[in-house]
């Protein structure tokens, strides 16, 4: 028998194992390349904006509310009690109330000022992103075809760092948010207080109330009214929005805030406009229906308010305006959640992308052209996203 030297034998071994060795490693290697390419086109969409749209059309709504219960709160004079004969003590608390009020005002003046600013701010990002994203796009488009993974991988990374500052910007907006809320949660509680009274002590409602018998019956029946009216005014809204309308021409822009009696009403002036903003027959219909009703019972409450006397124009007065202290809060806990979510999906976007970056490794360049129909995809649900972002970012004005 012939004998095979024994380093022969080893190499011969060796060039075998490695020989296997280096096929499992090159199919792996390709086996990852196909998982990687399906994983692509499973998420093929995700550099679009995703479900975004539908915490912008709440922050619409959030803001479009706010903006009236500020106003009407701004406008809302000192309660007026000179003609009700009040002893020393009963006139210490009505100081306390003036105070109050003041108080409620600055906060409005706040939100104005400040905090819709910054709600505004937050459409913007989308606006500005967009704009961005339009900016990247034929670079995109060029890097891809020309096989140019240094360069997708860079202008990916850009927009990238963009999505993950809107992140962080939104989260500074609802620590912001917080801050107010609690700052006007506190006041709104000790006007509550001084009103209706708290730990025994008696209330300025009940002294007025001690005076005149029907004001506890008149308490209940502003009470359903403004209930009634928040929801004419809430179905006004999203039928606008359900409409494709956005809340600024839904409303024409303007709420008119009149002062008389001592109290600020809210009148909302827009149903031409609603008509003329593209709407459909139904959702036309519905909004203005709802309008006419919300401006329907701003007037009922000014004409109860006008036919009384001093102690019950004071009492309805007080009445409406812890309602509408109590309205501006609970919006503004609605647009934390609401945009606790507008940031969570600015995160998600940022992760998507990152995804994206890492896949590139693994794409052949062949396969590259699957990221066309991507971008272009996300080019038109941007700039989509983005006029509907341009109304939130223009807000709403108020009229004297």
């Amino acid at each position: 028998m012939k004998k095979i030297p024994y380093k022969v034998l080893t190499v011969a071994t060796l060039l075998t194992i490695a020989t296997a060795s280096n096929a499992q490693i090159l199919h792996t290697f390709a086996q990852e390349q196909v998982v990687q390419e399906q994983a692509y086109k499973e998420s093929n969409s995700e550099l679009g904006p995703g479900k975004i749209s539908e915490t912008l059309e709440q922050t619409q709504l959030n803001m479009t509310a706010m903006d009236i219960y500020a106003a009407t709160v701004s406008k809302q004079p000192d309660i007026d009690l000179s003609n009700v004969p009040l002893e020393a003590k009963e006139l210490k608390l009505v100081d306390k109330i003036h105070t109050d009020q003041k108080s409620a005002r600055d906060h409005a003046t706040y939100w104005d000022r400040t905090a819709k600013p910054e709600l505004q701010g937050t459409a913007q990002m989308i606006v500005n992103f967009d704009t961005e994203f339009n900016n990247y796009y034929q670079s995109l488009v060029d890097a891809v075809e020309k096989k140019d993974v240094p360069k997708i991988r860079k202008d990916l990374n850009d927009l990238r760092e963009t999505l993950t500052d809107n992140s962080n910007d939104v989260d500074r907006i609802i620590k912001m948010l917080k801050d107010f809320r609690e700052n006007l949660y506190q006041d709104t509680t000790a006007f509550k207080n001084d009103v209706y009274g708290v730990d025994g002590n008696e209330g300025l409602h009940a002294i007025l109330a001690g005076k005149n018998a029907l004001i506890p019956q008149l308490k209940e029946q502003i009470n359903q009214l403004h209930t009634t009216q928040q929801k004419h005014f809430h179905n006004m809204l999203a039928w606008g929005i359900s409409g494709g309308v956005g809340t600024v021409l839904l409303i024409g822009g303007t709420v008119a805030i009149v002062v008389t009696g001592g109290m600020a009403m809210p009148y909302v002036l827009g149903t031409a406009i609603a008509l003329e903003a593209g709407l459909g027959a139904a959702a036309t219909i519905e909004v203005t229906k709802n309008l006419n009703a919300y401006n329907s019972i701003s007037t009922k409450i000014k004409e109860l308010n006008a036919q009384a006397d001093s102690t019950t124009s004071a009492a309805i007065a007080l009445e409406n305006g812890v309602m509408t202290l109590n309205d501006l809060c609970e919006k503004i806990d609605q647009a934390i959640i609401a945009l606790t979510k507008m940031k969570e999906h600015w995160d998600m976007m940022g992760s998507d992308y990152k995804v994206l970056i890492e896949q590139l490794d693994f794409i052949q360049p062949s396969k590259l052209s699957m990221l066309l129909e991507n971008l272009e995809t996300a080019k038109d649900e941007w700039n989509d996203i983005s006029k509907k972002a341009e109304l939130v970012a223009n807000g709403l004005s108020t009229k004297n």
